[in-house]
């Protein structure tokens, strides 16, 4: 086995849905090394897992090295196979917390971003998708189909699904507060993994240096990089409400919000804000 081979392996790109985990991933995939193609969702596999390591009476629970051994290589594959086994590193790029999915000795990037613009960009990606469930939603949701531009001329109409914003609230400071304290662990030598965190803000203000810093982090030369597209470029020359890319900005939350909406969300979300200091 050469020196090249001897350094393939897989990492994870995480962070809360709508974070710019998509924009990263095409960041990674501009180096030649990096194959970086989707999303795995292995949280539910990984769910088994640790349940079949907590079985009461399981022989594996007795003697779990050989398992977690298994579980390691296993995952590894499944990563490699399916994105592009000659690339040096293979990544799944699943939003959601670290914990999800922890396999010792790996590494992980994970980004994290301004939850109320997060919450913006999730109102219209299940408006897009077509995948809203809650009855005010729906409604939304019609009206967004009738007419994609419909929320661009009345923004603070947007959010007016008082449980949507709460949920995606909570469930964003959840996913912030568990990846800082695994970021903490990692780096007391407590949890036996990497991580390296970007942020979406700092992400727009210089692209190059951050990109640089994630092949660095992954054992890779920056300098072997493809230049910027305009899909990795930071923001979009024209907004498109009816694309995944829809507008990429920093900040755009503040056009959205009327103070009761904001309200309900600093009211789920406040231990995440002040984590990243953005109260």
């Amino acid at each position: 086995m050469d020196n090249k081979e001897q350094k393939k392996d897989i990492f994870f790109l995480k962070g809360y849905a709508k974070s710019g985990t998509n924009w990263a991933c095409n960041l990674l995939n501009l180096h030649p090394d990096i194959s970086c193609n989707g999303e795995f969702h292995l949280e539910g596999l990984f769910n088994v897992y640790r349940d079949s390591l907590n079985s009461e009476w399981g022989l594996m629970k007795k003697d779990p090295k050989i398992l977690r051994q298994e579980w390691v290589r296993f995952i590894t594959r499944i990563v490699r196979r399916y994105g592009d086994e000659d690339k040096l590193m293979c990544g799944d790029r699943t939003p959601g917390p670290i914990s999800d999915c922890f396999l010792p000795n790996k590494r992980y990037i994970t980004i994290t971003r301004d939850g109320r613009d997060c919450c913006v960009s999730w109102f219209y990606h299940v408006m897009r998708r077509g995948i809203a469930q809650r009855p005010q939603m729906i409604k939304n949701q019609k009206l967004y189909q009738a007419d994609p531009t419909y929320f661009e001329t009345r923004k603070n109409e947007l959010l007016n699904v008082e449980s949507l914003v709460r949920g995606v609230a909570k469930r964003w400071s959840q996913v912030i507060q568990s990846d800082i304290i695994s970021k903490q662990r990692a780096d007391q030598g407590k949890m036996n993994c990497k991580i390296h965190m970007i942020s979406y803000e700092d992400l727009h203000k210089n692209t190059e240096e951050q990109r640089n810093r994630m092949y660095t982090f992954l054992g890779l030369d920056p300098s072997k990089a493809n230049p910027l597209d305009n899909i990795t470029t930071a923001g979009f020359k024209e907004t498109n409400v009816k694309s995944h890319y829809r507008k990429g900005a920093t900040g755009d939350w503040k056009n959205y919000f009327t103070e009761e909406q904001l309200g309900w969300f600093m009211e789920e979300a406040e231990e995440g804000l002040e984590i990243l200091g953005l109260k």
